[in-house]
């Protein structure tokens, strides 16, 4: 099924180009068919290049043309919607050339790699301060595992594309012969918003990306979202281990509900107690597996047990250094 503003192509009808002329005007009815194709079919049709023919799709490495493309307005529009003034990020033009991957007249030192290396220490920097200090029970193996899942090379090529960042990367197209992986793709927006971190961080300061961390990359993980991605190797030492530094009893496992354990799909239901107190329930299609699914529940209570408004040292240490002195500009290569 067609619609004007899907995702599949469709052709204006005459019935709409008549309607919008007898509204809008007495201009002749082409008029407004050519503009709407424009709008509904905004990629090349019938080999008609339209304005930027050499922008390239960064997943595919292929050239493609649309219809009023122009890169300093798109440009311009990213850094609206993260927050800024065009005139406020100069490094952002660089951020968003690939790295290896840029246009014969670009040189090395203006392509992205550097600024990339920046943002994704910067990056790993807010996310752990900022599981440090909300959750000081988290460990460091969930730590790292978090790390992973919000700063990993396949998270940030999806926050690069929700971001709308994919659409301006500056990119070399592929030959004939050649194609480019998903695996290639994901690097070159996983480099490109890393990067535009490091611009943020280096146009702005710390407390700026500080924010852009907070607003644009924390989001993407849910407390839900965390219990999945956090899964202990080893839950029932660290419930001992919690519960012994609460000077409670140590953990017991008891069978609150089953059903069907005879038959192919069984379920159990395992509460873990502590001084006849539950501290963790979990469900499985063994009494072992169950146990396990407790063990965790428990563990992941005590992880996810967070500090309200918690006290972070980079925001802190920046107002300090705001009064103090001026932010130095971004550091330039010399050969």
């Amino acid at each position: 099924m067609s619609c004007l503003f899907g995702y599949r192509s469709v052709a204006p009808s005459a019935a709409l180009v008549r309607c919008i002329s007898e509204n809008f005007g007495k201009r002749k009815p082409q008029v407004y068919k050519e503009y709407l194709e424009s709008v509904i079919n905004p990629q090349t049709k019938k080999g008609k290049k339209y304005d930027d023919p050499d922008r390239v799709d960064p997943k595919t490495g292929v050239l493609t043309s649309y219809y009023n493309w122009n890169h300093d307005v798109e440009l311009s529009a990213f850094a609206h919607r993260v927050g800024y003034s065009p005139q406020k990020l100069p490094s952002l033009l660089q951020a968003v050339t690939a790295k290896g991957h840029q246009p014969l007249e670009i040189s090395d030192e203006k392509c992205n790699d550097r600024l990339s290396v920046v943002g994704k220490s910067v990056l790993l920097m807010f996310i752990r301060e900022f599981l440090y200090c909300t959750y000081p029970n988290m460990p460091n193996e969930a730590m790292l595992k978090i790390d992973l899942a919000l700063a990993g090379t396949e998270s940030l090529s999806k926050i690069c594309e929700r971001l709308g960042l994919a659409d301006i990367i500056i990119t070399r197209p592929v030959g004939r012969d050649e194609k480019r992986t998903p695996l290639e793709a994901e690097e070159i927006l996983s480099d490109a918003l890393s990067a535009v971190v490091g611009a943020v961080y280096f146009d702005q300061g710390a407390q700026a990306a500080r924010k852009f961390v907070r607003n644009f990359v924390l989001p993407q993980l849910s407390q839900n979202e965390i219990h999945d991605v956090v899964r202990l190797d080893n839950p029932k030492e660290l419930v001992e281990f919690m519960l012994k530094r609460q000077n409670r009893g140590p953990p017991e496992s008891r069978l609150l509900k089953e059903s069907g354990r005879l038959t192919h799909f069984p379920t159990f239901v395992v509460g873990i107690f502590s001084d006849k107190k539950i501290v963790g329930e979990g469900v499985g299609t063994s009494l072992n597996r169950a146990e396990k699914e407790a063990m965790n529940a428990a563990a992941m209570s005590h992880i996810m047990r967070e500090i309200k408004a918690p006290r972070f040292p980079s925001f802190d240490e920046t107002k300090k250094g705001d009064k103090v002195h001026k932010r130095s500009k971004m550091p330039t290569t010399h050969h």
